[in-house]
């Protein structure tokens, strides 16, 4: 996110998504997975950008949409400081629609891994990232 030849991105807080869904971690290279399985999993916490239209190809490139992660719109409950956004005040505890991507299409095993709040590349809860993954099918998950 903050490399600026990709675009601009600016971090603007924290929130939670209002319908719970299942982050796991997965695969050999312990990836994490947000799976499109509403109603299952936490509420989960992440980061909240302002992005320009180029970091949004960027990232939609990045993340192999629509053909392996799907962006779509979600509810996301504000935490943390409030933060201005178009000439707006968003507040803590205000629902703001934010771009999320979620994987459609998954082993339905998946759904037994453990489910996460919140991810972290450097947790105690799952094995550190490996950078040197390269997932390019869904039977690959």
């Amino acid at each position: 996110m903050e490399d600026p030849t990709t675009g601009a991105a600016t971090m603007l807080g924290t929130g939670e998504l209002v319908n719970k869904y299942p982050l796991v971690v997965g695969t050999e290279y312990h990836l994490p997975f947000l799976l499109l399985a509403e109603g299952k999993g936490e509420n989960v916490e992440g980061e909240i950008y302002e992005i320009d239209d180029q970091k949004l190809d960027w990232l939609d490139e990045f993340e192999s949409h629509p053909d392996f992660y799907r962006r779509q719109l979600a509810q996301v409950k504000v935490a943390g400081e409030e933060f201005q956004v178009n000439g707006k005040m968003v507040t803590p505890g205000q629902v703001c629609q934010c771009w999320v991507y979620f994987l459609p299409k998954f082993k339905p095993k998946m759904l037994n891994l453990k489910m996460l709040k919140t991810y972290s590349s450097l947790s105690g809860e799952h094995p550190p990232y490996n950078t040197s993954e390269e997932v390019e099918s869904l039977d690959d998950v």
